[in-house]
């Protein structure tokens, strides 16, 4: 990418090293580090959970934070880090109640149109094997896309289908029993202590399911890279870059492409799809094995990943608490000014293999959509790079270096 001057040498020098762009998305997840850190100083909190898979990563580069303020000498409270496997599917089939009182109202307020009751089953936990137990008993109907599937005809059918009830019953107490016993074996207080949880964000469903799941009797926080969702008292939700009140500085910057954090923070593991029973009392978590994640992360994330390992420990050792916000809400902005043609095929080929269960998501891959959707990208960076010029002159000459 073409070098210019945006702000210091030291600065510029971490800004322009390595050999991907992409790696000073170092600069916001430093950024989001130090605020997590701060806010659960603030809270007290001892112990947090990052909940896979995104979590892993940012797991990995608060762990490396906390070594370095202790290596500096840096007083340090004490905070345990745990990885925390589980799903919007793994999850929400645990907390799920009885047929005649479940409303399903976390996964039907983002997917009700253009549902199939297969989609529908795939989305609570219901296996290859299940799923044919119950078309072999309904019938095509289980394929038959509905436009509004919560209310329709089909779906009423279905609740009302033997088979499905049977399924539905086993699955649910099941997985609610392995799911209690994984949350034991990290042998924390949840009554008493609360939850407090790391994790991409957006809306929180895995943090409102787990809520579902202890009844409103635990309180939770969750703290994300982008939060939507209204919070209650008893389960908060804090965006830590980007939130509904643009509570911190820098957020009209860092809430641009907030999306694109899911694909820079890939894990080296499949998705959660359940939970089993290792002996009688202790319980793990059940990886999908259906696409090969750690041949996509070494490809496509590892190298990405640890260039921005290199340059958040850099960015640590050069930083000062007062300057934080500015300097890496202006690098955010000129990583996205410098997006290069290497940069949108990155992500056009890390949504090509992209795939969620919940709701059945996936990226179309062809060649006019693949087009389309890199059009897109560029369309929305050009005219964010152009809004927020004036706004990023201003926070340049607010930092005296």
């Amino acid at each position: 990418m073409k070098k210019i001057n945006i702000f210091t040498s030291d600065w510029d020098e971490i800004f322009y090293s390595g050999k991907n762009n992409f790696s000073n998305y170092a600069f916001p997840l430093y950024l989001f580090t130090t605020r997590l850190y701060n806010s659960l100083v603030e809270k007290g909190s001892k112990d947090v959970l990052f909940m896979s898979r995104e979590g892993q990563f940012l797991k990995t580069l608060f762990d490396k934070y906390l070594l370095m303020r202790r290596e500096s000498g840096i007083e340090t409270i004490p905070i345990r880090t745990h990885y925390f496997y589980g799903s919007r599917n793994s999850i929400m089939t645990a907390s799920m109640g009885p047929l005649e009182t479940e409303t399903f109202e976390h996964f039907f307020r983002f997917f009700r149109f253009f549902m199939s009751a297969k989609m529908f089953l795939y989305s609570i936990g219901f296996t290859e094997e299940q799923i044919q137990l119950v078309r072999e008993n309904f019938g095509k109907a289980t394929d038959k896309i509905c436009f509004n599937f919560s209310t329709s005809r089909i779906f009423k059918r279905l609740k009302q289908n033997n088979v499905f009830r049977c399924i539905y019953d086993d699955i649910r107490t099941a997985q609610a029993k392995a799911f209690s016993a994984y949350m034991e074996s990290f042998e924390l207080d949840f009554i008493k202590d609360g939850v407090v949880f790391v994790d991409i964000g957006y809306h929180g469903t895995m943090q409102d399911l787990i809520f579902k799941f202890f009844d409103g009797k635990v309180n939770i926080t969750g703290y994300f890279i982008k939060c939507r969702a209204k919070s209650s008292e008893n389960n908060q939700k804090i965006g830590l870059l980007s939130d509904n009140n643009n509570r911190f500085l820098g957020t009209k910057i860092t809430k641009h492409n907030s999306f694109n954090y899911e694909q820079i923070l890939r894990a080296d593991h499949g998705r959660c799809v359940g939970y089993d029973f290792l002996d009688s009392k202790r319980a793990g978590p059940v990886l999908d094995k259906k696409f090969n994640a750690k041949e996509i992360f070494d490809k496509f994330v590892s190298p990405i990943q640890n260039e921005i390992l290199v340059k958040f420990e850099r960015i640590a050792r050069l930083s000062r608490c007062e300057e934080n916000g500015r300097v890496c809400t202006i690098y955010y902005y000129y990583m996205v000014k410098n997006k290069s043609k290497i940069d949108y095929n990155w992500l056009l080929n890390m949504q090509d293999c992209h795939h969620d269960d919940f709701g059945y998501v996936g990226y179309p891959g062809k060649a006019f959509v693949r087009w389309l959707r890199r059009v897109v990208f560029t369309i929305k960076d050009k005219k964010f790079v152009i809004l927020n010029k004036h706004y990023i002159n201003k926070l340049r000459k607010a930092i005296n270096i």
